[in-house]
């Protein structure tokens, strides 16, 4: 079932954003090819060009959080669906009409985020680093290749949801500066609501540099602890988890305490660091192995590394 008067009727399209860039006008380009009258709502910092296309509405929100930006336009909507995109996101066909045919059975419905790295050898990289499964919790979420399923958890680069249901929850965490979507994960399952992935409402993420990557890793690591504690889950949970490789450093400070530590301590090593390897070789091809071996480095410490700094915030 595909109608497109129905869907332009119906959606939201939210995008924040801290300014008119180009990612975002080619974000905007790149929906109307295919969808000329749906609603889009940009929630930005500060406006600096001018959109030329219509029925579009900007909210200049300062500095909010992105989860209080979405919430702002989510509240100002007018439409039954509200689907959101990240500005650096954008979609490669009419992925709304697979997110509206699951709409019509479940209250959110979520696609994966396909990695876009143009010739950008080290976007390349990082990319191939985000299908590990201990960078990336569910690497379907970065394929079109999988068995549609229920989840857990969806990033809100790309899903839709009932605007009522969006609303009645809450909404998404407006304290945190990342990982914002979990506060809605976490209240869409106390109510009993199914959270389903699908394979064909794809669209493209493009992807950090190597740098950014370990800025974003750092970021989320910021906020797992609270994450666990505030919103306890399998996904939080694994984040927990991912702080135990740093956490296993910080005892270098006891291994003349005991031989037995000592031991304990290079049988860790050594471990890690030939998984180290073996990862960096896996996500190589055509890259150098010393900047693979850098970003599996950031992988594995990014998160931990990333609370250590929280506590002297």
């Amino acid at each position: 079932m595909y109608n497109k008067k129905i869907i332009e009727k119906d959606f939201t399209i939210i995008i924040p954003s801290k300014e008119i860039d180009n990612n975002l006008t080619f974000c905007i380009k790149k929906i109307r090819e295919f969808y000329k009258k749906v609603k889009i709502i940009l929630v930005i910092d500060k406006s600096t060009k001018k959109i030329i296309y219509k029925n579009i509405d900007i909210i200049k929100s300062s500095n909010l959080n992105i989860g209080a930006k979405r919430n702002l336009a989510a509240k100002k909507s007018k439409t039954k669906y509200l689907c959101f995109i990240d500005s650096d996101a954008f979609p490669s066909e009419p992925w709304l009409k697979y997110h509206y045919q699951n709409l019509i059975r479940f209250h959110i419905s979520g696609g994966p985020n396909i990695s876009f790295n143009g010739n950008d050898e080290n976007k390349k990289l990082v990319a191939r680093a985000r299908f590990l499964s201990f960078v990336t919790y569910d690497p379907d979420i970065k394929s079109k290749k999988f068995n549609n399923k229920f989840v857990e958890f969806l990033p809100a680069c790309n899903f839709c949801i009932r605007k009522k249901t969006y609303l009645s929850l809450g909404g998404m965490a407006e304290n945190l500066y990342t990982n914002e979507e979990i506060k809605l994960m976490d209240n869409l399952k106390k109510n009993k609501f199914k959270i389903f992935l699908d394979s064909r409402p794809f669209v493209y993420h493009k992807e950090r540099g190597i740098r950014k990557f370990f800025y974003q890793r750092l970021n989320y690591g910021s906020s797992l602890v609270y994450n666990f504690l505030k919103y306890p889950s399998s996904t939080s949970f694994l984040g927990i988890l991912s702080l135990t490789p740093v956490l296993f450093f910080l005892t270098i400070f006891f291994i003349l305490l005991n031989e037995y530590i000592m031991y304990f301590f290079i049988i860790q090593f050594s471990t890690l660091l030939l998984l180290t390897t073996l990862f960096a070789i896996k996500i190589k091809k055509n890259a150098s192995f010393t900047k693979s071996f850098i970003v599996i480095l950031m992988c594995i410490y990014g998160f931990g590394l990333g609370f250590i700094f929280s506590l002297f915030d």
